[in-house]
């Protein structure tokens, strides 16, 4: 049976495979170790209520893989979140995710959003990083037209690299949050920020730094 309330759903084999989720799932976590996996999600949702939320590449050496499609997540989300280890999150444009975002934590991570895919995150508090740590590289890529994310407070390259690429009418917008968006933070860190072509936004409600103690680009 799938792990329910106060459990941990742990994704560790090597193949590629789909998990098919024939109703709403409530777990404690959800923990992608290695291998492409695809969630099938068939119109339902997968909520998480701990603090490991969606982990996506946690094992130094091993890349992490997944793919959402049909439906909702709900999870506070980390892409490469050790040392060494990598992750990649797809989303397309049936999939909707709620949560904060920290991408390329300590290690790795991608997230590929396109073609009307969401994610929101809607609390005050929300801290969404891309190059977390001093060892983190995170890319984060907004494509399409209806492809949206909505964030309360970011920064693209705190100790680490960042990027974040808005593309083909992509749009990522501040939904009101309490700092301001920074792009390279603190000292030793990279940020870019991307956006081209047509119909594609950044939009803030507060103030913009580039290049705090680090190296920040806005393109």
């Amino acid at each position: 049976s799938a792990p329910g309330v106060g459990e941990i759903a742990f994704f560790n084999l090597p193949g590629s495979y789909t998990v098919t989720f024939t109703s709403n799932i409530l777990n404690s976590a959800s923990i992608i170790e290695d291998g492409p996996v695809t969630f099938a999600l068939s119109g339902n949702s997968s909520s998480v209520t701990g603090s490991q939320g969606l982990n996506i590449g946690t094992t130094a050496g091993k890349t992490a893989r997944l793919t959402l499609q049909n439906g909702r997540v709900g999870a506070d989300t980390t892409l490469g979140a050790a040392v060494g280890s990598t992750g990649f999150l797809t989303m397309g444009n049936d999939t909707r995710l709620n949560g904060e975002l920290t991408i390329g934590n300590a290690g790795t991570g991608t997230l590929n959003m396109t073609g009307g895919a969401q994610i929101s995150d809607t609390s005050i508090f929300g801290d969404n990083t891309i190059g977390t740590s001093s060892t983190g590289n995170g890319t984060v890529n907004v494509s399409g037209l209806g492809t949206l994310w909505q964030f309360q407070n970011l920064t693209v390259g705190r100790s680490g690299t960042g990027r974040l690429n808005i593309t083909s009418g992509g749009v990522v917008s501040q939904l009101g949050g309490s700092d301001p968006t920074v792009i390279g933070s603190l000292a030793g860190s990279l940020g870019e920020v991307v956006v081209s072509g047509a119909g594609s936004q950044l939009n803030l409600t507060d103030a913009l730094t580039i290049g705090g103690d680090g190296t920040g680009r806005l393109t």
